[in-house]
């Protein structure tokens, strides 16, 4: 038996073309396409699935929607994630010595901003204290949580945690220059509703944690959204309430 017959076996559609000869010898197109389509989304969920208890998260490949963490990731890219918690993810720590659940940022810090040469404002410190003031870096990991006030996956770099009495928390931030502030940064938050346009209107804890970015592979992941996101947004116009991206 050759290399290329005995590779076949791995294929997984060698066994669907045995399956179709049995139920389907009369070769009838439309039984064999289905087949086949049907066959591409289960080896497809079975391979994500894998994927997923390998790396320990529900979510193994992201793609990148936005700009946001340019140049770092770009729409399009494919993130494969692991597993993660507060506690195993990188960023810089501090600790706290009140409750931060359910506490917006404006309770309990500040920012600090810079103005660059055209006169845009960009966060530059975090401020919990007079003793605790950590500059906002790009030393952190990439983490991916999902954000109940978007109501959507957030990919962003956590820049800072926080250990409090009642768990460990995450403040974040996208890379790009035109994320000017954390995530968190929404000013005063009343019944739910912020005061400024931000991301997400609490700290990051560990439900909200999907994983953490293990690798990428660029672009990878274009075509979908070029049916999925840009086509329909052009003929469509951009939902309500959502920032879109066009090519």
């Amino acid at each position: 038996m050759g290399i290329m017959e005995k590779l076949k076996w791995i294929d997984p559609f060698t066994y669907v073309d045995m399956l179709l000869e049995r139920i389907n010898p009369r070769h009838n197109k439309l039984v064999d396409w289905a087949a086949y389509l049907i066959s591409a989304f289960v080896f497809a969920w079975v391979i994500y699935s894998l994927f997923g208890i390998a790396f320990g998260t529900s979510a193994p490949f992201v793609i990148v929607l936005s700009p946001s963490m340019e140049p770092v990731l770009y729409r399009g890219d494919i993130v494969i994630m692991a597993g993660a918690t507060p506690e195993t993810i990188k960023a810089k720590e501090t600790t706290v010595d009140f409750p931060l659940s359910g506490k917006a940022f404006w309770d309990f810090g500040k920012i600090a901003y810079s103005t660059d040469e055209n006169g845009m404002l960009h966060a530059e410190k975090i401020f919990l204290s007079e003793q605790q003031v950590f500059d906002i870096t790009t030393e952190g990991d990439t983490i991916v949580y999902f954000s109940q006030y978007r109501q959507e996956p957030i990919i962003h770099r956590a820049v800072l945690k926080i250990t409090a009495p009642d768990g460990t928390f995450l403040l974040t931030k996208g890379d790009s220059i035109y994320n000017t502030t954390i995530d968190q940064d929404c000013g005063r938050v009343i019944n739910g509703s912020s005061e400024r346009n931000c991301i997400t209107l609490y700290p990051i804890t560990a439900k909200d944690i999907q994983g953490k970015m293990l690798f990428k592979t660029p672009l990878l992941g274009y075509v979908k959204l070029l049916i999925f996101d840009d086509l329909p947004q052009l003929l469509f116009g951009c939902p309500q309430g959502r920032v879109c991206y066009f090519p």
